[in-house]
């Protein structure tokens, strides 16, 4: 009874520090707080590939995410697959417009297997009716942009469109009256921009007319006095 007393006491004794040994081996707080650390580094980024055929327009996007590391794994929400950091990046491709993707960062390194914490990535809308030929002259309505969501068939797409009032690219401005002072600002603005080409035959016709009119008293005073 004595001996089984002494093995029991030693071995209370002896476990803290064997805890403490294998505290390594566990996913301690420290541990854990480093793989954390790693995964807010991951940055996410998206490409696309636009086909058209037939003046319809048809996109799809590669979803990338990177900084990725062995400490951690990706886990796909939306399909349930797990995704290895390989070359501290990883794709998904093949992805449709208006796709929200969400990701699960999970702890795989220093003993830990928690989850961390989810990345999410949206793809943009794509109008696949943006390059039909109805849209010429409506540049400027939005069921014509590219990146916007169109929940609708060509049929009402092409109702829609042809019942906003089209550009008018020929229409003529309508003109107002023009004000004294604005009239007399743009002969200013004239003779300023043409000044040489006014002023130079202007100060020959007025030497001119100089020239016949001492020519002409001359020959009155000269009539004049014959009489």
């Amino acid at each position: 009874m004595k001996k089984v007393l002494i093995v029991l006491i030693s071995i209370l004794f002896f476990l803290p520090y064997k805890v403490n040994a294998e505290e390594y081996y566990w996913c301690s707080l420290d541990n854990f707080n480093k793989i954390q650390k790693l995964a807010s580094n991951i940055t996410t980024s998206y490409t696309y590939e636009e086909t058209i055929e037939e003046n319809k327009g048809n996109v799809v996007f590669t979803v990338k995410l990177s900084n990725l590391n062995d400490k951690f794994y990706i886990v796909n929400t939306n399909t349930n697959e797990k995704y290895p950091s390989m070359n501290g990046e990883y794709e998904v491709k093949n992805v449709e417009p208006n796709t929200k993707l969400a990701f699960k960062v999970m702890a795989s390194g220093y003993s830990c297997d928690d989850y961390i914490m989810t990345v999410y990535v949206t793809t943009p809308p794509y109008n696949p009716y943006y390059v039909d030929p109805v849209c010429n002259g409506y540049t400027d309505y939005k069921l014509c942009s590219k990146w916007i969501n169109v929940n609708m068939t060509y049929k009402e797409f092409k109702k829609a469109v042809l019942s906003y009032p089209k550009e008018d690219t020929n229409k003529d401005k309508k003109t107002e009256p023009i004000s004294f002072s604005q009239m007399l600002l743009q002969i200013l603005l004239f003779i300023n921009k043409y000044r040489f080409e006014i002023l130079v035959p202007l100060i020959v016709l007025t030497t001119i007319a100089i020239i016949i009119v001492k020519i002409s008293k001359k020959k009155d005073d000269f009539d004049f006095s014959l009489k």
